[in-house]
């Protein structure tokens, strides 16, 4: 399930879509080191505000 988190979003993004994401989806950043529910919301933006 982790590993498709982020490529989901990428994808929610790229449709112009809302998404949100939390320990319940992930506890890992795109490059795979553990995060804090804050730092996967910071990925989670700036990986929005790529597409």
């Amino acid at each position: 399930m982790e590993a498709a988190t982020w490529p989901v979003l990428r994808r929610a993004a790229a449709l112009g879509l809302g998404s949100r994401i939390g320990f319940a989806d992930t506890s890992l950043l795109p490059d795979q080191r553990p995060a804090s529910n804050l730092e996967l919301y910071r990925a989670a933006v700036r990986l929005m505000a790529q597409v």
